[in-house]
């Protein structure tokens, strides 16, 4: 399957060990920081993610407003209320595009979701998450290192800081691009 230039990825990682996850649900960060982001970003557009992923999201959250949600899991007859279920990548991707704001997917997690999804997209949004002097610890990783082996080239990067007041930690915004021609 070929690139397809409105397919985005959105993670939040920390510096130190690449941390997405531990066990089924988020690190012990706090960001709303990086949460306003991750609204401000998808909001309007379509978003793929994975069964446990689906999972994790706090009910009163789910399905998130203003994004059609778009599930991927293997489980037959799996029910996701107030979201489309789907059992492939190809499926995922069919249905992606045809709910509004298509212009630009976004696959929000999880670990198997994103490398399932890494050769495909176009775009990949990272919050790098300041944790050096504390590593956080987790089960679930993404290397931003391997973006550039995935032929992805930093675009933009912001400098590290705190958004808002109740930031657990310094966060940095990157862009990554894979670049055509």
């Amino acid at each position: 399957m070929q690139p397809i230039a409105a397919l985005s990825l959105i993670v939040a990682a920390t510096y130190t060990h690449d941390v997405i996850g531990s066990g089924d649900k988020l690190p012990s960060w706090t960001l709303p920081g990086d949460m306003r982001h991750f609204v401000d970003t998808t909001t309007g557009h379509p978003v793929i993610m994975g069964r446990k992923t689906w999972e994790s999201i706090p009910l009163k959250f789910r399905p998130l407003p203003n994004r059609d949600n778009i599930v991927v899991t293997q489980r037959k007859g799996y029910g996701a209320e107030g979201a489309f279920v789907v059992n492939s990548l190809e499926d995922a991707l069919e249905k992606a595009v045809g709910c509004p704001g298509a212009g630009e997917i976004f696959v929000i997690g999880g670990e198997e979701i994103y490398r399932l999804f890494l050769p495909l997209v176009s775009r990949v949004y990272v919050t790098i998450i300041y944790d050096e002097g504390d590593p956080i610890l987790g089960d679930k990783h993404f290397s931003v290192a391997n973006l550039k082996k995935h032929g992805l080239t930093l675009r933009e990067i912001s400098s590290p800081r705190r958004l808002h007041e109740g930031d657990s930690h310094f966060t940095a915004f990157a862009r990554f691009e894979r670049l055509v021609g």
